[in-house]
This record gives C-alpha cells, sequence and structure tokens, in this order.
C-alpha cells in the first residue's frame, strides 16, 4: 500500500464534500423495524485472538491478499452518489459487489438506486441499510445497463429491470455484533462489512484492518484503524479512501452479504 500515505487519518466531519455531517442520509432503525429473513441476529461468527493480528495484518499486506487488494484489483472502484442521501444502498451495494469478487463470480456493475429508489418512492430521501439489505434479498439489485448508478426517476428505470434485478439477489445478510474484535476477525476473514455509524448518520464499506500503532499491547484496540471506501467518489479523502481510529472505527450496526444463484 505503499502509494496511497494512510499516516493521514481522514476524519468525516471534516472531509464532507456533500453537504453538513450528518445530513447524508442513513438512519438508525426504530427498535420494533422488522426485516423477515434477511438478518440473522446473533449469527455464529469467528473471533480471532487480538495477538494474532499484527501478524495476519502484514501477512495479508505481503501477500496482497486482504480485501483492499481485492478490491484494488477489481473493476468496483470508488461509487458516487452525489448529493443524493443514498448512502445507505451505495454501501450495500457494494459490499454485494466486493463480496462477489471475493467469490470470484463474474463482475456485474450494479445500480444502487435500483435499490433504493424504489423503497423510498423515487424521492432523495435517508433510510435504513436494514432496508436495502432487505429490498436486496426480495427484490435483487439491477446492473447499470437498466438503471443508472445514481437516479431518482422512475422513467430512467428500463423494461426488464425487475427481471435483471432478480438475477442479483442476496441470500442472507449476517448481523455482525457491534463489537472491536469481531468485526475487526470478519475483515481479516475476507468478509466485507457494510457499516452504519450513526454518529456521522452515514453507510461505508469496511475494507481492512491496519496495524496503525505497534508499539502499543496487541490486546489494545487503539493500535489499529479500519480502512474503508466511502461513496463520494474519488475526490473525497484519499482517492474516495480514508480511515477510522479509536471508537469511530467501531461500526453501529455491521452486516456481511451472502450471494446464491
Amino acid at each position: 500500500m505503499s502509494d496511497i500515505n494512510w499516516g493521514y487519518v481522514v476524519d468525516p466531519r471534516k472531509q464532507s464534500t456533500i453537504g453538513e455531517p450528518g445530513l447524508c442520509g442513513t438512519l438508525a432503525p426504530p427498535s420494533d423495524y422488522q426485516m423477515p429473513g434477511v438478518v440473522s441476529s446473533g449469527a455464529p461468527v469467528q473471533t480471532i485472538p487480538y495477538e494474532r493480528w499484527p501478524d495476519l495484518i502484514r501477512q495479508q499486506n505481503e501477500d496482497e491478499s486482504s480485501l483492499y487488494h481485492v478490491w484494488q484489483r477489481s473493476r468496483i472502484g470508488v461509487l458516487n452518489q452525489g448529493q443524493s442521501s443514498y448512502c445507505w444502498a451505495f454501501s450495500s451495494v457494494a459490499g454485494l459487489m466486493l463480496q462477489r469478487e471475493v467469490e470470484s463470480r463474474p463482475f456485474r456493475r450494479l445500480s444502487p438506486s435500483s435499490v433504493a429508489a424504489p423503497i423510498v418512492g423515487y424521492t432523495d430521501r435517508g433510510y435504513y441499510i436494514e432496508a436495502a439489505l432487505e429490498g436486496m434479498r426480495t427484490q435483487g439489485v439491477a446492473s447499470d445497463d437498466f438503471v443508472p448508478m445514481l437516479t431518482t426517476n422512475s422513467r430512467e428505470f428500463k423494461g426488464g429491470w425487475r427481471d435483471d434485478a432478480a438475477n442479483n439477489k442476496i441470500s442472507m445478510a449476517t448481523e455482525i455484533p457491534r463489537d472491536h474484535q469481531t468485526q475487526g476477525s470478519m475483515l481479516l476473514l475476507g468478509y466485507p462489512l457494510v457499516a452504519s455509524l450513526d454518529w456521522w448518520s452515514h453507510a461505508i464499506l469496511f475494507l481492512q484492518v491496519l496495524d496503525r500503532y505497534p508499539s502499543r499491547p496487541a490486546a489494545d484496540y487503539t493500535r489499529y484503524g479500519v480502512l474503508f471506501v466511502n461513496s463520494w467518489g474519488t475526490g473525497w479523502g484519499q482517492g474516495g479512501l480514508g480511515v477510522l481510529e479509536y471508537s469511530q472505527q467501531i461500526a453501529d450496526r455491521a452486516y456481511v452479504v451472502e450471494q446464491t444463484e
């Protein structure tokens, strides 16, 4: 990763280019919000002891086998939600595209708007990543051959888009506990995390655990940081990427998506 200086930590509250912080649009769902069949709360997840993290991070960087490297070699790139409030869908769809890369599936450029717009009545509205995931399970995600990446206009949805979307459904979104060690372990194991951050009212895609302060004990979570890809284009942060540290690196809600076809 010598091409990027990760010594620079993006402070999202100062680097926003689409408006005042907190206005992006991802909301915490109400406690009674139900999504039958999509979220598997408390599902078994693997946790890697902190003591193994430094060696795993170093090995993945040497082998270029981390999720960041998979993303970098892919054709996904940095998505751009423009001035919209669709980050809740952009992050979820980016997660699906990256998971497909991890599984060596054929590349498909999928449209976040094909998920978000029908859910919120073709308006520009912030909503829940959980709603996007449920829509990706029941409706699927159309490719950008049928729906532009960014649109709220139903007339831009080409005929046949629903049939195309049905080819790109997720079968499950597993909820990952709000726990630094668990979330970091999933990244180290090669599972992209669709992450919602309540303090930022924003959703992003976690890519990789970084060993930020090697002099600190391996079991000290402040030693680490999380590299993420945003959905505000390459003009934000460092080529669309940023780093979170301390408590900011713990997602309030995080999900791993699974697709079967």
